[in-house]
């Protein structure tokens, strides 16, 4: 079995579906670029494999695509989980910050993005500029 690009793309991008996943949380946007370009790439890949390999190589790359799928399905969450530990490492000044000006305000809090300016008036400009900034 010699292996062609198209089958090279089809592991590439089932691979890079799978790493996606460790940016679901610390890096939303990388997340998905990740996923969209794996998920075209690789449906491209399985289709041009449909269209010019031997059956037997059909069903073999058919078996290999879905056996990705599956490992996929069973690392996504502890993938997310890590990507969420991340990025609170990352961020944990800056989440504990929040958390005390959070604490301090003596009556519940309801922060809407849609409602900037009454939120605005409960916080100082340096409280709602870390707040902001967390966001």
């Amino acid at each position: 079995m010699k292996l062609q690009l198209r089958h090279i793309f089809l592991i590439l991008s089932s691979t890079l579906i799978i790493v996606s996943f460790f940016y679901y949380v610390s890096a939303h946007t990388t997340y998905i670029i990740l996923l969209i370009t794996g998920l075209v790439t690789a449906i491209v890949s399985l289709i041009l494999i449909w269209q010019r390999d031997t059956m037997r190589m059909k069903f073999f790359w058919t078996v290999i695509a879905i056996l990705f799928a599956l490992v996929q399905q069973m690392t996504e969450e502890s993938s997310i989980r890590q990507s969420s530990k991340w990025m609170i490492q990352n961020n944990d000044k800056m989440l504990r910050d929040v958390s005390l000006i959070l604490i301090s305000k003596p009556r519940d809090l309801l922060l809407l993005k849609s409602d900037k300016q009454n939120s605005t008036m409960l916080f100082t400009a340096g409280e709602w500029n870390k707040i902001t900034n967390l966001f």
